[in-house]
């Protein structure tokens, strides 16, 4: 298929120029692949139906691009039994959040679905307040680190898996 550069010029007019835009006839990659011409060099917002649709869509543009433009913004996993499955939805949700929180002119992807658009998002306030920053050099006792961690919502395990 054969995506011509007067088609990728009027998709990234009207793409700039509205607040929502519909593409019809691209099917598989190929609507991806228009996309990623056509894009803003700012925040893109991909909002689709469901969480499988939302993950081939990321998966088809970190191919497409350089990847490291591309976030995917998945629920947080609370409601997930499986430990390396959720844990990987807080990374890739933390990181995206983190990219949104961070001003940018360069071209990004946040690639998402309705219920993860649902869950609330700490403030940035709240997400600097929570980190803690611990440099080479610095002395802080086991227990000082240990209440932190507490406070912070981690809690003791005899065994650490991920």
């Amino acid at each position: 298929m054969l995506i011509s550069k007067k088609a990728t010029s009027e998709l990234r007019r009207r793409m700039n120029s509205s607040k929502e835009t519909f593409c019809s006839g691209l099917y598989l990659s190929a609507r991806w692949m228009a996309v990623t011409d056509a894009s803003a060099d700012s925040v893109n917002l991909i909002i689709l139906p469901d969480r499988e649709i939302a993950e081939y869509c990321s998966a088809d543009l970190y191919n497409l691009t350089e990847g490291d433009c591309v976030f995917f913004l998945p629920e947080s996993g609370k409601n997930v039994e499986r430990s390396v499955y959720k844990s990987s939805l807080s990374v890739q949700r933390t990181s995206a959040i983190g990219k949104l929180l961070t001003p940018s002119k360069e071209k990004i992807f946040i690639v998402t679905y309705p219920e993860a658009l649902e869950e609330k998002i700490p403030s940035a306030r709240n997400i600097k307040e929570a980190v803690l920053n611990i440099s080479q050099g610095d002395e802080i006792s086991f227990g000082e680190l240990k209440e932190k961690l507490f406070d912070a919502g981690f809690e003791r395990v005899d065994f650490v898996s991920s």
